[in-house]
């Protein structure tokens, strides 16, 4: 029997810097989802219609935005925000309720919601 051994390399990456966000907007929330769950001990997440009023970084040629956020229930109807926005690519996977049909329109996750 031949003697083995057994190296154990542990690689310990330094943290690493959140990449800006694609696309930062300002814009009015205009609609979000009913009868969704209340925010409590387990936050519900889902889809919710914002108006544009202007693009300040990145570029978006729609006139509505579809973004993902944290309660939604939260978020008052007619607010402005400035949006910093990442591509969502599937929203139901992310555990995200969209109950818009507009499915060929892009979704996006809030990175983060400011005032304006």
């Amino acid at each position: 029997m031949r003697p083995f051994v057994l190296v154990l390399a542990l690689f310990v990456a330094a943290p690493v810097a959140a990449a800006p966000a694609k696309l930062v907007v300002i814009a009015k929330l205009v609609e979000k989802p009913k009868g969704i769950r209340v925010c409590g001990g387990i936050a519900s997440k889902a889809i919710v219609r914002y108006e544009l009023v202007r693009v300040v970084s990145g570029e978006y040629t729609r006139t509505s935005l579809y973004v993902g956020v944290w309660c939604p229930e939260a978020l008052t109807i007619g607010t402005q925000a400035k949006l910093a926005l990442e591509p969502l690519a599937d929203p139901k996977r992310d555990g995200y309720i969209d109950k818009f049909g507009e499915p060929s329109v892009p979704r996006y996750r809030a990175v983060s919601i400011d005032s304006p």
